[in-house]
């Protein structure tokens, strides 16, 4: 009975040795990327293959690549992931190859600096993947760690982009009244919907509308001040947006300043599966803004733009 005792005591010793060996390897300081408490930032450089983002410290604000500044959402949760981050497991470079047919883009390098002095380098691989959506290297051939951000529920690796427009302000529009020349909203399903204002030095009419709501129409060219967007990240293969750009929009706004310059805006009904059937997404719809890469906008954000011929011609 003694031996008995004695061997089981054994076993659970050993056991609890290879548990705090397997603790110890999955936390251990070697995957550490967390800058020390106390440090600041001054420049943050992520390069992929074929682009390169500075995002450089100055006294209130960051700037990026030198000439516009940064999202601050996107720059607030770039700071605490680099204060907070902290490893969640290291993967098996068996594991890593199954990963390579669902790499997204290619490795980004990250370089952190304080004060002129590089204190963190590192590279981050995105996957399509919910398992392994993003995994750090401290350098080339060592460990591929999966990391997790405590208190948020998202992905680490999610904000470590070398592209410019991740960073910019999700802005549509930014234009002042009276720096709107012409602004044309056309319904291409439903064109007696569409209308065109001519705003002249503060004198405004619609073409083909003798009499409106003068109040109305001031109104509504003050809404183009700024119009934001949801999200650059679409989910979407390049076949799929092929096919929403190659199809008929929902809403085409056409907008000539003063300067000559046309901000052209195209938005595309969504549509999402519900128990193998499609239906139309009623919060949100793809926008592409100078026939560029397609993004997401919510209704919140643009339905004031989306007036029809009608409402300008009722009294308010």
């Amino acid at each position: 009975m003694r031996r008995v005792v004695i061997i089981s005591l054994t076993l659970i010793a050993v056991a609890v040795m290879l548990a705090l060996l397997v603790l110890h390897d999955k936390t251990s300081p070697g995957y550490d990327l967390k800058i020390p408490e106390g440090t600041e930032v001054s420049k943050i450089v992520l390069e992929s293959r074929d682009q390169r983002v500075v995002l450089l410290g100055e006294k209130d604000s960051w700037r990026l690549n030198g000439r516009e500044n940064v999202r601050k959402t996107a720059m607030d949760l770039i700071l605490a992931e680099l204060e907070s981050m902290e490893p969640k497991s290291p993967v098996s470079e068996n594991v890593v190859n199954t990963l390579k047919s669902k790499m997204s883009g290619s490795e980004v390098s990250v370089k952190v600096f304080s004060k002129g002095k590089k204190i963190r380098s590192f590279t981050v691989s995105h996957y399509n993947d919910n398992d392994y959506p993003s995994l750090f290297r401290k350098k080339n051939g060592s460990k591929a760690v999966l990391f997790y951000l405590p208190g948020y529920d998202l992905d680490p690796g999610s904000v470590f982009i070398a592209d410019e427009k991740f960073w910019r302000p999700f802005t549509i529009f930014k234009i002042m009244p009276s720096e709107i020349k012409e602004v044309t909203v056309d319904y291409p399903a439903e064109n007696s919907k569409s209308f065109c204002i001519v705003n002249h030095s503060g004198q405004v009419s619609i073409k083909g509308v003798p009499s409106f709501d003068t109040v109305s129409v001031k109104r509504y060219l003050s809404y183009y001040v700024n119009v934001p967007f949801e999200s650059i990240k679409t989910s979407l293969t390049a076949d799929e947006e092929r096919k929403i750009i190659e199809g008929t929009p929902f809403v085409i706004i056409s907008i000539t300043t003063t300067d000559g310059v046309v901000h052209l805006l195209k938005g595309w009904k969504r549509s999402y599966n519900n128990d193998d059937h499609a239906e139309v997404d009623t919060d949100r719809l793809w926008g592409q803004l100078n026939n560029g890469n397609l993004f997401v906008m919510r209704y919140f954000d643009v339905d004031p733009l989306l007036k029809k011929r009608s409402y300008f011609q009722q009294v308010k």
